[in-house]
């Protein structure tokens, strides 16, 4: 093309050249937008609820799987369990499955029904609830607290006091000036609990395995007319993630024994690989899980030190050897409560307290010296 022109503006604007070239170039702008335009539409179609209505029904791909592998990071081998259930069962498209609680843990069920029933091994059954796990707690990716205004009416926050005492506050009003909580009677009246204007920490458990926390400021304590007590307090913009949770974890008061170990190399199988330091004692169990748990006892245990925690659990004796990651003193009968990670636990009682804590268990009742 020539776009070369010679004399006046208004013949350089009779240049057919140049017009062609303009509207050529405007066609080719038009379409890479409409295009763009479809992708966006097809791709906004393709993840709303009405697509996967129609297409809930349609058997799982690998297409499926791997969507679901992407969104809830599964690894190469729980993608490769997870296309041998879908095909094994039949089951429909697990991207639907996977937004409804009820049919992921109807299809998980009846496929650990079938491991149960070919006696596979612990390896895998633990692949197996690590799996479900990641799937199931999958959309809280999507339930992000970012601010304080996040926070609904009814949700549960946690305050701990300076000693240690954690005090459970509940959300009745949320404004863009103010949170109100209702607290306890007994710290509404205690002379220890945070003055007006003073800075507090709290958390808040969003689901039952994310906990974020925030730095708030304490703004005025009130008594309402219907007898309840509730402390108000600024918002906070910045809030962080402080827990995610790898397993879920089980609630309980269960005695337990408790000794103090020094670890040391194993020298034949047999070897336990640790000496115990002194006698056991008596410890209740507070919270448990396939990676750790808390407990309560009368001796102060320091931070670092090695722990072994005996107790008894769906019929069967229990052992597992911890590190104290953490202690805090609380308003319970035995006044320190210790957090344990876990260093050395068998695949078996991980499997045993997973398969209780996921719901997979039909014993109901798991710990039988419940502490009175």
């Amino acid at each position: 093309m020539n776009f070369e022109t010679t004399g006046s503006p208004i013949l350089a604007r009779q240049n057919p050249a140049l017009y062609k070239f303009i509207v050529l170039s405007l066609i080719i702008v038009a379409f890479f937008l409409l295009v763009a335009y479809i992708a966006k539409r097809i791709s906004k179609w393709m993840s709303s609820d009405e697509y996967l209505e129609a297409k809930k029904s349609m058997p799982t791909t690998k297409k499926n799987v791997s969507t679901i592998a992407r969104k809830a990071m599964l690894t190469p081998e729980e993608t490769k369990l997870l296309w041998h259930i879908c095909r094994t069962h039949q089951a429909p498209n697990i991207i639907y499955a996977s937004r409804d609680p009820i049919t992921l843990k109807g299809l998980f069920s009846t496929h650990y029904e079938l491991m149960k029933a070919n006696a596979e091994s612990e390896t895998r059954k633990e692949k197996f609830f690590t799996l479900y796990y990641k799937i199931s707690t999958m959309q809280n990716n999507n339930k992000k607290l970012k601010s304080t205004s996040g926070l609904r009416e009814g949700q549960e926050c946690i305050f701990k006091d300076s000693r240690g005492q954690e005090w459970t506050f509940t959300v009745i009003k949320n404004t863009s000036s103010f949170i109100e909580l209702e607290i306890a009677r007994s710290l509404f009246i205690l002379g220890s609990r945070p003055a007006p204007l003073s800075k507090i920490q709290i958390s808040a458990r969003i689901t039952a395995d994310e906990v974020y926390s925030f730095l708030t400021r304490v703004i005025r304590y009130e008594e309402k007319p219907d007898g309840a007590y509730t402390i108000s307090i600024s918002p906070a913009n910045v809030v962080k993630q402080i827990r995610k949770r790898q397993h879920r974890r089980i609630a309980t008061e269960t005695r337990c024994r408790i000794a103090k170990i020094i670890p040391a190399v194993k020298k034949s199988p047999a070897d336990p690989g640790y000496v115990q330091d002194g006698e056991d004692f008596e410890g209740v169990l507070l919270d448990l899980s396939a990676a750790g748990c808390s407990f309560a006892t009368f001796m102060e245990i320091p931070s670092g030190k090695y722990v072994k925690a005996t107790f008894q659990f769906n019929g069967k004796d229990f052992k597992a050897l911890g590190l104290i990651a953490g202690q805090s003193e609380i308003l319970y009968r035995m006044p320190y409560r210790h957090h344990v990670k876990f260093t050395s636990i068998s695949t078996e009682s991980k499997n045993a307290i997973q398969e209780y804590a996921l719901g997979f268990c039909t014993n109901t009742d798991v710990f039988p010296l419940r502490a009175r």
